[in-house]
C-alpha cells in the first residue's frame, strides 16, 4: 500500500473517521516517516523513525497507562499528542521534580492547524521547524541529555585545559622574549650615540667588533702605506725621466 511513499515524512489521518488501521507490514514501507497524525479517530509499531504521534480523541487514549505503553514500544517517539515524553515516562519506579515531572506545563506544544494552500516547500520547511522544536523541548527538559551534556562540557574543559594553559605560557614567554629583544637592542642604540658624542665610542663594541675593527684599521694602513710607496716610486720615476730629457736637450748644444 505504502511501496511508493518510502520517503514520506509527516502523514496527517486526523478527523478521517478512521476504525481500524492495516497491519504493522503496511507500516514497514514508511521507514522515512517522522510525524503521524491520527487524532479524532475512532496498533502502531514497525515505525522505526517516527518522533511525533497523535491519538488523543480516540477511545485508545482513554485506556490507563496508554502513555506509558506507547512511549516503550517506540523507542524513536519524542512527542506523544501535546506532550513531550519525559524520561520519568520511560523509566519505571522514578520521581523527578516538578521541572521535569510528566504532563508538565513546561512541555506542552503546539500542534499547528493543517493549511492545504501552500506550496510543497512550504510544508516541508514548516515539517524541520516541528522536528527542531520538538528535540530542543525534550533535550531541555530531560535530565538524562542534560546531565550528559554537562559532563561532556566538563571532560573537553579538563582535556583541552593543558593544552590551552601550556600554550598560553608559550606565547607569554615568546612575547617577554620579543620585548626583551627590542628594549635591550634600543638601549645599546642609545648607549651607543652618547659614547660616540664622548668619544669613547670603542668601549661599546664587543669582542668580534673590536677584532675586526682593529683588523679594519690594519688593512686600511698597510693599504695607505702601499700607496704611499707607489706614489713615491711615480715620483722618482718621473723625475729621473725629466732629468733625462733635460740631459739630452743640453748634450747637443755642447
Amino acid at each position: 500500500m505504502f511501496r511508493s511513499f518510502r520517503n514520506l515524512l509527516k502523514l496527517n489521518l486526523s478527523h478521517n473517521y478512521l476504525k481500524h488501521l492495516p497491519d504493522t507490514d503496511c507500516f514497514e514501507e514508511l521507514v522515512s516517516l517522522k510525524i503521524l497524525f491520527l487524532h479524532c479517530n475512532k496498533k502502531l509499531t514497525g515505525l522505526p523513525k517516527v518522533i511525533h504521534l497523535t491519538l488523543y480523541s480516540n477511545k485508545v487514549a482513554t485506556v490507563p497507562g496508554y502513555r506509558h505503553y506507547m512511549v516503550n514500544c517506540i523507542p524513536s517517539l519524542l512527542t506523544l499528542d501535546y506532550c513531550v515524553i519525559t524520561d520519568e515516562e520511560q523509566t519505571e519506579d522514578v520521581s523527578f521534580c516538578a521541572r521535569f515531572r510528566a504532563m508538565n506545563k513546561y512541555i506542552n506544544i503546539c500542534i499547528p492547524e493543517f493549511i492545504p494552500n501552500i506550496t510543497d516547500e512550504m510544508h516541508l520547511f514548516n515539517l524541520e521547524v516541528d522536528i527542531y522544536r520538538f528535540k530542543r523541548i525534550n533535550e531541555l527538559n530531560s535530565p538524562s541529555i542534560r546531565i550528559q551534556s554537562l559532563f561532556r562540557g566538563f571532560r573537553a574543559r579538563t582535556t583541552y585545559k593543558n593544552y590551552f594553559t601550556t600554550k598560553k605560557k608559550n606565547i607569554i614567554q615568546i612575547q617577554k622574549s620579543i620585548r626583551g629583544c627590542l628594549l635591550c637592542g634600543k638601549l645599546k642604540l642609545e648607549l651607543y650615540h652618547i659614547m660616540r658624542q664622548e668619544g669613547l665610542a670603542h668601549l661599546t663594541l664587543t669582542k668580534h667588533q673590536v677584532k675586526k675593527s682593529v683588523a679594519k684599521a690594519k688593512i686600511f694602513k698597510a693599504v695607505q702605506f702601499r700607496l704611499k710607496r707607489i706614489r713615491e716610486k711615480n715620483c722618482i720615476k718621473n723625475m729621473l725621466s725629466r732629468c733625462r730629457k733635460f740631459s739630452e736637450e743640453e748634450s747637443p748644444e755642447l
